[in-house]
This record gives structure tokens, C-alpha cells and sequence, in this order.
């Protein structure tokens, strides 16, 4: 069911013309886990290149965008990650 659900949601946005990079998501709960946060910034954050600027990303005070695979994986990428 909710393979379908995001299919669907997917095809939405094709159809409606956004680009690759504008990404849709769906939960049970309206809420997300660590895992839908690493699955969008993997998506969003540009890969470190030599010699462009670090970058700062902020996130409201949400445990899943501060645990400490999703600090790596920014720090990884070239982005601080900044947490209100």
C-alpha cells in the first residue's frame, strides 16, 4: 500500500512538471525518522568538491536531524549542520 501511495505521489509530481531535485515524502504518523532525513539529504546536499566553500544547514530542533550519522553525513558532503 504504501509503495503504491508514493509511486503515485511520484508520477503527481512528474506530472505536474517539478524538477528531479524537488523530492516528495509521505509517513503514518506526519512525523520522520533519522532514515527519511538521510534519504532527503542525500538527495538535496551537493557532494564535496575541492575547493568550494564549506556550507552551513540548518534544522529545527528535531532529534532525527541531529543524530550523529546525519552530522557525518553532512560533514561529509562539505555542509556544518546548525540546529535551533
Amino acid at each position: 500500500h504504501k509503495g503504491r501511495v508514493h509511486q503515485r505521489l511520484e508520477e503527481h509530481r512528474r506530472r505536474l512538471g517539478f524538477p528531479a531535485w524537488f523530492t516528495v515524502s509521505m509517513s503514518d504518523k506526519g512525523s520522520y525518522k533519522e532514515h527519511a532525513v538521510i534519504a532527503f539529504l542525500k538527495a538535496h546536499l551537493e557532494e564535496w568538491k575541492e575547493g568550494r566553500d564549506w556550507r552551513i544547514s540548518f534544522a529545527d530542533d528535531y532529534a532525527a536531524h541531529k543524530t550523529a550519522n546525519v552530522l557525518a553525513l553532512c560533514w561529509s558532503r562539505g555542509y556544518v549542520r546548525c540546529s535551533g
